[in-house]
C-alpha cells in the first residue's frame, strides 16, 4: 500500500488534515508520513537573530513524534515523521515523489472570501504542481453554512396599457 503524505504545521487546518489522513489510513491500511517543512530562509533569519535553530528543529522533531501525531496512535495507524528542508510546497512534492505516495493531504487555509474558501500559497503550489491526488481539508470539515433562504419578493401591479403612438385613442 502506498503511503499518504501529510503536510503538518500544528494549525487547525493541519490538525484536520491529519485526522482525515488517519481515518483514510485506518480504512485502507496505508502508512502516513507526517512532514514538517523547515525553511532554510527561516533558519538563516533566526540564526542572524542568534536564535538556536538546532534547538527549534529538535523541538519540531519531538512534537512530530509526540503530541502532533497523537491522532495516528489513537487510530493505531502506522506512521513515520519527516522534517523536510525547503519551501513547504516543493518540499512536500519531493517527499511525496520519493516515497511513492498515493496522495498528499494538506490543511485548507482559513482564508474565507465572499462565502468561499480560498487557497493559500502552499495549497495552490501543491495543487498546481502535484502529479498525484491532493486532498485539502478545511479546519472544520463541516460544510459552510448555506445562505439564509429569503423567499422571492412578488409584487402584483396592474400592467400598464400598451402605448400606441401616432394612433388615435
Amino acid at each position: 500500500m502506498e503511503p499518504i503524505v501529510v503536510g503538518y504545521d500544528d494549525t487547525p487546518p493541519a490538525r484536520a488534515a491529519l485526522h482525515w489522513a488517519a481515518s483514510e489510513a485506518a480504512a485502507t491500511g496505508a502508512t502516513v508520513i507526517v512532514a514538517y517543512a523547515f525553511s532554510p530562509v527561516l533558519e538563516w533569519v533566526l540564526a542572524a537573530l542568534q536564535i538556536d535553530t538546532d534547538r527549534l528543529r529538535s523541538e519540531r522533531s519531538r512534537n512530530l513524534r509526540g503530541p502532533w501525531t497523537e491522532a495516528l496512535r489513537t487510530h493505531a495507524v502506522p506512521y513515520r515523521t519527516a522534517i523536510v528542508s525547503g519551501r513547504p510546497g516543493p518540499a512536500l512534492l519531493r517527499l511525496a515523489r520519493s516515497a511513492g505516495a498515493s496522495c498528499i493531504v494538506i490543511g485548507a487555509d482559513h482564508h474565507h472570501h465572499l462565502g468561499l474558501w480560498s487557497n493559500g500559497p502552499v495549497q495552490r503550489f501543491v495543487q498546481h504542481h502535484a502529479q498525484r491526488p491532493v486532498v485539502s481539508v478545511p479546519p472544520d470539515p463541516s460544510p459552510l453554512p448555506a445562505p439564509a433562504h429569503t423567499p422571492p419578493v412578488t409584487t402584483t401591479r396592474p400592467s400598464p396599457a400598451p402605448v400606441r403612438q401616432g394612433l388615435p385613442a
